[in-house]
């Protein structure tokens, strides 16, 4: 079997080699002319696939260890028997602890203090229930919105889209439709940003697309106190520098690439095809992954809640690490930021996620203890 992916997916010939020929491409590349001859086609989110591109090929599988499926024409995909796969929620604990990490670094910069806010997430599957679960553990109320989960669920725990727009931070998690009943394209225009209070904190790790980025744009400009954490941009690579250079802390799409979540991803892919190939389970195991550089962190006996969980959190991942890099683009023109924005994603650095860590705790410090266990440390009482 040969099989065509992109040659950034991380852990390809780990989990790929015993299932055939792998050619690894740059996935900008992938196009008809790629897939000639493949059998299996494995892709990023940078890669459309659709009848123009497997249109004369033999492709009968599809994966994509991705969370998001809209750069998959899974209509197409069904009608024409080829079997895909993606790997929703695998990257939601990475999502979550950029969320927190970005929200941590704005309030400590504005004096403000993150626990006792109030947090309305728009879309709560996967990647909304874990900012949920880490923010309500950080000591955020969170106000939760997702329409098409309500229908199903009758839960009443969700509240109205303005509910949800009242709040300190406003946080999206939705896929991006452009039909249904609750489309989501062009979602956060000049009318939902009007909604916002004045020193909202506007995050969004969903799709660019969901946003207008001039209505954006222009309410950075005009509302000297809201702030927007960016992760998702329209058209990526290719970066608005408008909105880069309004943001507070804007990233390349980076939010969900922690080591541990894309092993997952891909994991699950390599599974699917497997059992696509043969009808059995794989026999390839998890590759180990190394420690993070600082795999333990002792708190100081006389740090408050707050401070505890700052220091714990931004020890383990730092958002300003990432948002460096298009920072120091931002007057750069947009083929340096294009190019920079794919550099950034291809080769991300190693970036474990909390369980991986272990905080040294004093002793008598119960609350501190009960926040970071329910952030998923590793937590040890100190001497």
């Amino acid at each position: 079997m040969k099989i065509v992916a992109d040659s950034a997916i991380p852990f390809l010939r780990h989990f790929f080699s015993s299932l055939g020929e792998i050619i690894a491409v740059d996935g900008h590349t992938i196009g008809p002319d790629t897939l000639r001859d493949a059998d299996a086609l494995l892709v990023r989110t940078t890669t459309r696939v659709n009848a123009a591109l497997l249109a004369g090929s033999r492709v009968r599988f599809v994966g994509s260890p991705t969370s998001g499926i809209d750069h998959l024409d899974t209509a197409y995909l069904d009608q024409a028997g080829i079997p895909w796969a993606a790997a929703p929620g695998c990257n939601a604990r990475s999502v979550a602890e950029y969320v927190l990490s970005a929200l941590l670094v704005l309030t400590e910069t504005q004096g403000r203090r993150l626990r006792g806010m109030r947090a309305g997430i728009i879309g709560c599957g996967h990647a909304g229930s874990w900012v949920a679960r880490l923010l309500t553990a950080a000591g955020v109320d969170c106000i939760l919105h997702d329409p098409p989960l309500q229908a199903a669920t009758s839960d009443r725990r969700f509240q109205p889209l303005a509910a949800a727009l009242d709040a300190d931070v406003v946080t999206l998690h939705v896929p991006l439709t452009g039909t249904g009943p609750h489309p989501t394209a062009g979602m956060v225009d000049a009318a939902f940003l009007a909604a916002l209070p004045p020193d909202a904190i506007f995050v969004n790790c969903a799709r660019g697309e969901v946003v207008d980025e001039a209505a954006l744009v222009q309410a950075l400009r005009t509302r000297p106190a809201l702030r927007a954490v960016i992760d998702v941009w329209n058209h990526e690579p290719d970066v608005n520098a408008d909105l880069l250079r309004e943001a507070d802390i804007a990233t390349p799409h980076i939010a969900g690439y922690s080591t541990d979540g894309r092993l997952r991803a891909v994991a699950a892919v390599a599974g699917k095809l497997c059992r696509h190939v043969s009808g059995r389970e794989p026999d390839v195991g998890l590759p180990p992954l190394p420690e993070p550089g600082n795999p333990e962190l002792r708190l100081e006996p006389d740090l408050d809640l707050q401070s505890g969980v700052r220091m714990a959190v931004l020890g383990s991942y730092d958002v300003r690490s990432d948002a460096g890099v298009l920072r120091a683009l931002a007057q750069s023109n947009s083929g340096s930021l294009r190019r920079g924005f794919l550099e950034a994603r291809n080769n991300y650095p190693l970036r474990r996620e909390f369980p991986a860590r272990r905080i040294i705790v004093p002793p008598g410090r119960a609350a501190i203890r009960e926040a970071l266990e329910g952030l998923g440390f590793s937590v040890q009482q100190g001497t």
